[in-house]
């Protein structure tokens, strides 16, 4: 048996897709996955037992364009990686991704084993993306807009700039701001993001994607936040025991978690 397996959400979505097949293949199970052409980099470095079949067309904002299940080869079992459960909408979290998923095997008399999944795993890029240049002081600033209804929150990076003299500031989106230690990293990989991340001291974000892909082993413990959420009735993505994720409604909160939390970052 041969399982194929593909997502048809947007970038992010597939990298938390990526968790699962890679709890797949490492449990010795071979698999086929397909991509859009510009997501091939999110699936290198899953060894041999993973196979891709890439589409022709570019993933957008919204998602893959066709439904990638057209490209389902004969003979393979299809599965769609749904990242909500037993919900009609995806919430991003792994017992739930893990849990619809193992449900789909039960419903098919397919048995797929996934090895130890009481740790929530992170979203690793090590294997496919060199290490960062040495950064310095460093936070990374996730200002880059999304189409998610909560991606509202504009940061005022020249305030930021400001407050934080010491630090570069990793900006994932261009800004007006000219501050000597505000560097513009947009053009640069989502790999390459990802391996700078890791050297930065504070992360922070608006919505999952793209802060998905600060989600390492590395940053696990690291201090990170979401701008322009009420904790009170949201929860974070992705989330797992002793996770630091604070949730910010503004800049005065955000201002105020950097401060505190500049010189407590892990090691970087």
């Amino acid at each position: 048996m041969k399982l194929f397996l593909y997502q048809n959400g947007p970038r992010a979505d597939a990298l938390f897709a990526r968790a699962l097949v890679r709890a797949i293949v490492d449990a010795g199970t071979a698999a086929t996955v397909a991509c859009c052409r510009d997501d091939l980099d999110l699936w290198q470095g899953l060894g041999k037992h993973l196979e891709l079949v890439v589409s022709p067309f570019a993933n957008t904002r919204h998602g893959s364009p066709v439904d990638l299940a057209c490209l389902a080869p004969a003979g393979t079992v299809a599965f769609p990686i749904w990242l909500g459960g037993a919900s009609r909408l995806p919430n991003y979290q792994w017992p739930d991704m893990v849990a619809h998923f193992q449900r789909q095997c039960e419903r098919r008399s397919v048995h797929v084993p996934l090895g130890e999944l009481d740790v929530v795993p992170m979203l690793d890029f090590a294997s496919v993306a060199p290490a960062a240049e040495d950064l310095g002081l460093a936070i990374y600033l996730d200002n880059a807009r999304g189409v998610d209804k909560d991606c509202w929150f504009v940061h005022d990076v020249g305030r930021l700039a400001r407050a934080l003299p010491e630090h570069t500031l990793l900006c994932t989106a261009p800004t007006a701001c000219q501050a000597a230690n505000v560097r513009d990293i947009s053009a640069w990989s989502w790999a390459a993001r990802s391996r700078a991340s890791e050297r930065c001291e504070v992360l922070v974000g608006t919505t999952r994607d793209p802060f998905a892909l600060t989600m390492t082993e590395t940053n696990r413990w690291k201090p990170k936040a979401l701008c322009g959420h009420d904790a009170r009735v949201r929860g974070p993505f992705w989330d797992y025991p002793g996770n630091p994720m604070e949730l910010l409604a503004t800049m005065d909160e955000l201002v105020d978690f950097l401060l505190a939390n500049v010189d407590a970052g892990c090691p970087r």
